[in-house]
């Protein structure tokens, strides 16, 4: 996500998911499946978002404007569940600083 490699875990049979914060303003997220050597599908949902993404080899390419839960499948494999997160906004001093 905006050139920050995120780690994906492989979770069940059905899907592997990734979580990140973002805080306000776009993203442009980058999904590689790597054991492909290129796109010849690709779904994000929820559709209703309508987000539309650009492929290259086997790199899918799309933007988000907003913290979104959303999954994607690219060429039948298993599905990428993507949980953007709002950034904390509110996080005590002591946190920060890192002295519970």
């Amino acid at each position: 996500m905006n050139g920050v490699i995120i780690p994906v875990v492989s979770y069940v049979s059905d899907y592997d998911y990734a979580t990140f914060s973002m805080s306000g303003g776009s993203a442009t997220v980058e999904v590689t499946a790597s054991t492909q050597a290129s796109i010849g599908s690709y779904s994000v949902s929820p559709k209703k978002l309508g987000l539309a993404g650009s492929t290259g080899g086997n790199k899918l390419t799309f933007a988000v404007d907003a913290s979104r839960y959303l999954i994607v499948q690219i060429n039948g494999l298993k599905r990428l569940i993507i949980a953007a997160d709002p950034a904390e906004t509110s996080v005590s001093a002591s946190l920060r600083t890192g002295h519970l």
